[in-house]
């Protein structure tokens, strides 16, 4: 059991940001008074300044050693850079509501955090199942006194979410309506309550107008909704951080074992859990894209939970695990062995770039600016070797950038640069893709046409969208949904239930169609003994995945891998495997149940009121699909690990169906080995090294700028927000594109994003060009690298020794050169 401080220092360091939030940015409190006062524009701009100024000073405290100094400079640069992030929060709190709200619930979290590093460390005695055991039941009290006294709130001052309640709500904002519109004061009765329209107003308001004022509504309305369920968000997020730390704590009993042996194998499967942990997240990620074009705040809150989720993981890990033991444990079972040899994969590491992208040289920088300070101290210079005083890097800096230096970063990079294409093709061919289908749906219900005819040409539509490879599954569904869902409903229509469920049935039935068309495709592809040995045919974990595909009936793996995995490649891949279709069919028929149905479902209440309880069901369904596609990745990714653990040595034996890839891998085995050392960052020319930096700092960029375009700013700027229910004719401001399809892309930064990606597309595939000629001229001149040509003897060797003793039973070579 936890001790009394324990419990008592983890209680304080999460009740007190919570209690900030419910008292100062909710509707219990005073949050109507902070925010009618950080109305004014001049005060966003000064949020804009103290946020700048909160990363410039922890810039500052990470070069001058802030856990280094004295206890009074701490406590004072401390309560500066606090109230300076509070200030920001507070300043920005109009345009983003959430900012408030968000600083409180990650202090709670830099708090426990600073618990854990100080005053109870592991090496003080305090164990990991004491300490997060005390984190969970103080989240937990926490997310209990939030809850409820939120209920007790609403029921006893009957502030239930009805129109009496957001009546008072607006009576509380009234100074916000005054400021939120640039162009003048706003009246809710007049401008926002539902219903009202605005071009019957006197004097005559325009469409920009109208759309502005649209606008501001919106945001006055998000920051008293935000205000009014703000304890509610603070129980619900207390409540998944308490079930976070219950598992952080049954966790480190695992690895907190007295017993070596004991204690590696317990690593060993909590480290499977959080690798697990990490995939369920990215494919969180991944699901948070698929469903931008049906709620982007929903997205932006999933990728943001993912991000998170993947943060905590891995501080746990640094925090709580014995790298002693972990270090034991590369050399004990084979599950231990694959993690690690993935984690030194050059496309996990690529991934590791691309997602760190500019944190990296920020972090460099800071780290020279930091020796250079501590070289000025005559303290710190008596204490270091020659060699650490005049490197330009701090002694852990040196030992980060020597594990660095042996990576291939010729290889790394060219693979950040593949990333960086796949996510730019994904994001702006998901907007043309919705873009496309809003105007088909425009066309269609132009038309005049029999509804049933028009599902019919649904139907068609969806199989040719589906065999085109960058148009995702959810752009189909939600497709079908917005078209039947809303002539249904139109009059004369068969109503809005035929509609969805006829949307449903064709969305399915494109699906398995398409699936078998795909397939097509991949079987004649498979037939290249080149695209055999592209996806790895004789490679183990792909052996793995065949021999779940291949497994009769509804296994879990198999429904998995064909539900979660992108719609073209996994079909695509079945294909190249030769899987049984009817089987594969089988296989994919739940994508009916966890995708198909809520999809659908989700399009046809979009082309309805998006307020009250229809706009809820949808945000709850595109969740719930989403966590389940998400849920399905990570079931598909543990089952190929334990296929690769229990039957990895029998995955890789010899097969003669795949002699003749093997045989294709051995003759261009040299010329692999040449590329790979003409890669190397030591032995590449300055302007090779120039061509393939630059292809990755420019993907790297324009994949951040549209990230933080799509899922941060309120306002873009390089491509407009569109969804699929948006039109093309209406004006910008009503998130149309004023019936020019090509202003999706906002001049000029959009397309000077567009003109960078194209830059950096075309130096990558120069590099790979200029790389091909290097390494075919090192063939051409013998120059073959040494470690391939011992490597090749050693192989040899062995092999000969294997046919030795084939043929002399069971004496071994050395016996027989006696004999």
């Amino acid at each position: 059991m936890p001790s009394v401080g324990l419990q008592i220092s983890t209680f304080l360091s999460v009740l007190l940001p919570c209690a900030l939030l419910v008292g100062c940015f909710s509707s219990i409190g005073i949050a109507h008074t902070i925010f009618n006062y950080v109305a004014e524009k001049k005060l966003n701009m000064l949020g804009n300044a103290a946020a700048c100024a909160a990363v410039c000073l922890l810039a500052f405290l990470y070069v001058v050693d802030f856990h280094l100094r004295t206890r009074v400079f701490q406590a004072v640069c401390g309560v500066i850079q606090i109230a300076i992030c509070i200030a920001a929060a507070v300043l920005k709190g109009v345009a983003y509501p959430w900012t408030p709200g968000l600083l409180c619930l990650v202090s709670t979290v830099l708090l426990i955090g600073f618990l854990r590093v100080s005053a109870f460390r592991r090496d003080s005695g305090t164990s990991g199942k004491a300490f997060f055991s005390a984190c969970a039941i103080s989240y937990a009290a926490t997310s209990l006194c939030s809850g409820v006294g939120w209920a007790v709130w609403i029921f006893v001052a009957d502030k239930k979410w009805n129109s009496s309640t957001k009546l008072w709500l607006v009576s509380k904002h009234q100074p916000l309506y005054d400021t939120v519109w640039k162009s003048g004061k706003l009246i809710f009765d007049t401008h926002c309550a539902p219903g009202v329209d605005l071009s019957k107003l006197t004097p005559a308001l325009n469409a920009l107008q109208q759309a502005a004022i649209k606008k501001a509504c919106l945001r006055a309305s998000s920051v008293w909704t935000f205000a009014w369920g703000a304890p509610f968000v603070c129980a619900v997020v207390c409540l998944i951080a308490a079930g976070f730390c219950f598992v952080f704590a049954r966790t480190a009993t695992r690895v907190e074992s007295s017993d070596a042996n004991a204690a590696v194998a317990s690593l060993q499967r909590v480290l499977k859990g959080c690798v697990l942990t990490v995939v369920l997240m990215i494919g969180f990620m991944w699901s948070s894209v698929q469903v931008a074009g049906a709620a982007v705040k929903l997205s932006a809150a999933m990728f943001a939970l993912g991000c998170a989720t993947i943060s905590a993981t891995v501080g746990w890990v640094c925090l709580e695990v014995d790298f002693s033991v972990l270090r034991r444990m590369t050399t004990q079972g084979k599950m231990a062995s694959n993690i690690f040899k993935i984690m030194r994969n050059d496309w996990v590491r690529a991934m590791m770039i691309f997602g760190l992208n500019a944190f990296i040289p920020i972090m460099a920088s800071l780290d020279i600016i930091r020796q250079k300070q501590r070289q000025t101290l005559a303290s710190w210079r008596e204490e270091q070797t020659d060699d650490d005083h005049y490197d330009k890097f701090t002694p852990n800096g040196r030992r980060l950038v020597n594990e660095l230096s042996l990576w291939n970063w010729g290889s790394i990079l060219t693979k950040v640069d593949l990333f960086g294409e796949l996510f730019l093709a994904v994001t702006i061919g998901t907007k043309v893709t919705y873009m496309s289908f809003s105007w088909l749906n425009d066309v269609l219900a132009a038309t005049g046409i029999d509804f049933y005819i028009i599902s019919v040409m649904v139907f068609f539509i969806g199989i040719v969208m589906f065999l085109i490879p960058i148009v995702p599954g959810t752009a189909v569904y939600l497709f079908s949904g917005v078209v039947l869902g809303k002539l249904s409903s139109d009059p004369g229509g068969p109503g809005f239930a035929i509609g969805v469920v006829l949307a449903c049935a064709w969305s399915s039935l494109a699906k398995h169609i398409a699936c078998v068309g795909q397939y097509m495709m991949g079987y004649a592809a498979g037939k290249s003994l080149k695209v055999q040995q592209m996806v790895g045919v004789d490679q183990v974990p792909t052996r793995a995945a065949e021999q779940i595909l291949k497994t009769k009936g509804f296994s879990v793996g198999k429904v998995c891998i064909l539900v979660a995995g992108p719609d073209f490649p996994t079909s695509m891949l079945c294909g190249i495997l030769r899987i049984n279709i009817p089987w594969m069919l089988v296989g994919t028929t739940p994508v009916i149940l966890v995708s198909i149905i809520p999809q659908c479902l989700v399009g046809a209440i979009l082309t309805q009121d998006g307020e009250g309880i229809l706009g809820m069901i949808s945000t709850a369904v595109t969740g719930v699909a989403a966590a389940v596609q998400a849920a399905a990745t990570m079931l598909y990714a543990y089952r190929i690990m334990k296929v690769v653990d229990t039957d990895g040595a029998k995955l890789a034996e010899w097969r003669e169906e795949h002699a003749a890839v093997a045989e294709l891998t051995k003759k261009e085995e040299a010329f692999v080995a040449c590329y790979r050392e003409a890669s190397k960052w030591d032995n590449m020319s300055n302007g090779q090294k120039f061509v393939l930096l630059g292809s990755a700092v420019g993907l790297i960029f324009s994949g951040l700028a549209l990230t933080g375009d799509t899922m941060i700013m309120d306002t873009p700027y390089f491509l407009r927000k569109f969804s699929i229910t948006d039109k093309i004719e209406k004006p910008w401001d009503e998130g149309g594109l004023d019936n020019r399809p090509w202003t999706l892309v906002i001049d000029p930064y959009g397309y000077m994003i567009l003109g960078l990606s194209v830059i950096s597309v075309c130096m990558h595939i120069t590099f790979n060009c200029w790389m091909n000629r290097t390494a075919q001229a090192m063939l051409a001149k013998g120059e073959i690298p040494q470690d391939y040509l011992e490597q090749k003897d050693k192989a040899n060797r062995a092999s000969e020794s294997l046919m030795t003793s084939n043929m002399y039973g069971s004496h071994s070579a050395s016996e027989h050169v006696n004999l």
